[in-house]
């Protein structure tokens, strides 16, 4: 195991600032800032109807903006810091439900003491609910359990753990909501209604991800202390036969969320991408997943890599997993070649026959166009016994790759194919 220490959270405050900048997290806060400026031109020129269902939108991509800050928690967290994909939004609502159960639980408890307590019950309720809220989250985060969350000995246990660390949670969250308070006022005052607003908003989604990031780092720095596993301090002694995970990968793949398991794996292979074992976990999530988009991305991507790597017969049995999924898949020459070598090899000759039609059509500048060929005349002379359709293929071999060395080999089929043809027809 790698022993590198761990860079102390407050030197990593630009890191926190930049990271909902990068990847996938850049494009869901411009996503969010078209839809916030769709509503608020809405609102300006009166179409309620049309405001109407741009807030309900709105209202529903909130849901998804809180699963991906629990996301971001989750995944910087356990030492990852790339944002997690837009695929890992996939995943059931259980624990966005539970977050948004932390919000009423908290606003109640201080509703309640203000009721009951008067003026200064009030303010110390208030004070302390400021103080926990956030362990609220990260324990919802690490545990991923409603009850964790609010348990009073769990939260002060993981804030004696984190030490000054919470400390500068805590004050971050208080300066970043008031500062992010302050700029949506100035953005509203100063700038037209539509761009206003839609900054206002941009302004305050990306604030919670900086500090959803600062809390996952609060935890990811004391991983040992809370007997977490990061995957950041894993060298490569530690890859065994299983590879790399991470708990939020294994939670998802124990949850049988194939989808979101397959986006938090593309987040470790981005980082360690000739690791033959997430390469092979990579290959079995692709096969439970029937939507063609996996095939397209990270499917064929793999195949790929397997043929890159020495690794044929894995590139053949996912290609065709592919296939069967979904059978206009376009796949490169050398793949298709290789299939066919296969299918030849294990007698399923229609397969090599139907795989192979058209082959020079599909990859004209292709080097195997000769070898293809020869092998689905070869078929037809020696095992299917059918001169007939194998003495066009031949002939086309000899006419246009005359030098090519299959060219000679062909010449003589269609030799033996030509006498066997005249003496059937005397």
């Amino acid at each position: 195991m790698s022993n590198q220490p761990i860079p102390a959270i407050w030197t990593q405050f630009p890191h926190f600032f930049l990271y909902p900048l990068k990847g996938a997290s850049a494009l869901l806060l411009l996503g969010l800032f078209v839809v916030y400026a769709l509503l608020f031109w809405a609102l300006t020129q009166q179409l309620l109807l049309l405001g109407f269902i741009v807030g309900a939108l709105m209202l529903y991509l909130s849901l998804y903006t809180l699963k991906y800050s629990l996301n971001i928690l989750a995944t910087v967290g356990v030492g990852s810091f790339t944002p997690p994909g837009l695929g890992s939004l996939r995943e059931d609502f259980g624990l966005v439900v539970a977050a948004i159960g932390v919000f009423f639980v908290w606003g109640a408890v201080v509703g309640l003491l203000s009721v009951a307590g008067g003026a200064y019950v009030a303010g110390l309720s208030a004070v302390l609910s400021a103080v926990l809220f956030p362990a609220s989250f990260m324990a919802l985060g690490i545990e991923q359990r409603f009850m964790t969350a609010l348990n009073p000995a769990y939260l002060w246990h993981l804030v004696s753990k984190l030490g000054t660390r919470y400390l500068m949670v805590i004050g971050l969250f208080l300066v970043m909501n008031s500062g992010m308070a302050a700029a949506s006022f100035g953005l509203m005052e100063y700038l037209s209604p539509v761009l206003g607003g839609a900054l206002s908003g941009l302004v305050s989604t990306y604030g919670n991800f900086v500090l959803f990031a600062l809390m996952g780092y609060a935890i990811h720095e004391r991983h040992e202390a809370l007997d977490l596993v990061s995957v950041a301090q894993w060298g490569d002694d530690d890859i065994g036969e299983e590879g790399m995970t991470t708990p939020l990968l294994e939670r998802f793949i124990q949850e049988e969320n194939y989808e979101a398991a397959m986006g938090e794996l593309t987040v470790l292979i981005k980082d360690h991408p000739d690791d033959v074992a997430l390469r092979k976990k990579q290959a079995n999530l692709v096969r439970h997943i029937d939507t063609s988009h996996y095939y397209e991305t990270p499917g064929r991507s793999l195949i790929r890599w397997y043929m890159e790597n020495g690794f044929a017969p894995e590139a053949v049995s996912l290609a065709e997993h592919a296939l069967e999924k979904h059978p206009t898949m376009e796949m490169s020459d050398q793949l298709e070649w290789l299939l066919a070598k296969t299918y030849y090899e294990s007698l399923q000759y229609k397969k090599v026959a139907k795989l192979l039609n058209g082959f020079h059509k599909r990859h004209p500048k292709s080097e195997l166009i000769p070898d293809a060929y020869m092998l689905v005349a070869v078929m037809f002379v020696d095992r299917l016994d059918n001169d007939q359709k194998a003495q066009p293929i031949l002939k086309y071999i000899v006419k246009t790759y005359p030098e090519h060395p299959q060219a000679a080999k062909a010449q003589q089929y269609l030799k033996v194919v030509e006498a066997s043809t005249a003496a059937k027809s005397s």
